[in-house]
């Protein structure tokens, strides 16, 4: 994967609400060439205002950009994205990069994750953990996995997910996180994700050795 710094790349992103717009702006703040496409024109028209271009529709998005960043609000405004043959999967280039951010199932994910694979797009999965002031502030927490060496989501992430449906901890993901970090927390003095990270690990009855600076 190339380095996504804002004079190598060119993003484009998909579903502007609450969380999305405020990534984006912060995403235009920082420089990087943003195309946006959302199913309410106004939200586009008030990017466009700061700099983003807006898209007529996702496959005009989809073909003429390196990163496509999707925030969306379930599993079938995802697959109504990218599958089908208007979807942004069947006009992206082999090696775009999708950074995924929409509160989904593990299993949307991983379907998702082996469509691309088979057109040669890598489809990372990011748990977004934080509050839309936050967003705004640029200092969320993305939890982000996809092809090794980064497994968090379609692998380990999965353990958290399933132990936390047994303990009836409230969904999305980030809740989870957020939880798991939080009970951590209160036992060490990891600052932080490396507590869930941690605990994941224990919960697959991995052992890692970590080396000594």
């Amino acid at each position: 994967m190339k380095l996504l710094a804002a004079k190598q790349v060119t993003l484009g992103f998909i579903g502007l609400g609450n969380m999305g717009s405020r990534i984006a702006q912060r995403l235009l703040d920082r420089g990087y060439a943003l195309t946006v496409y959302d199913q309410d024109d106004t939200k586009a028209e008030a990017l466009a205002l700061n700099g983003a271009a807006p898209a007529n529709d996702i496959a005009e998005l989809a073909q003429n950009v390196d990163v496509i960043l999707s925030c969306l609000t379930n599993d079938d405004a995802v697959q109504n994205v990218y599958a089908g043959p208007e979807g942004a999967l069947a006009v992206a280039r082999p090696g775009t990069v999708v950074l995924e951010m929409s509160t989904i199932s593990p299993a949307s994910s991983r379907q998702l994750h082996n469509q691309a694979a088979k057109l040669g797009i890598e489809v990372m999965d990011v748990a977004i953990s934080g509050s839309t002031p936050a967003a705004g502030q640029g200092t969320l927490t993305l939890l982000a996995g996809g092809n090794a060496p980064l497994r968090l989501m379609n692998k380990d992430f999965q353990l958290i997910l399933n132990t936390a449906a047994e303990e009836n901890v409230p969904m999305p993901v980030t809740e989870t996180a957020f939880r798991v970090n939080a009970d951590e927390l209160a036992l060490g003095e990891e600052q932080d994700f490396s507590a869930v990270m941690r605990r994941m690990e224990e919960l697959a009855g991995v052992g890692v050795t970590h080396s000594t600076p």
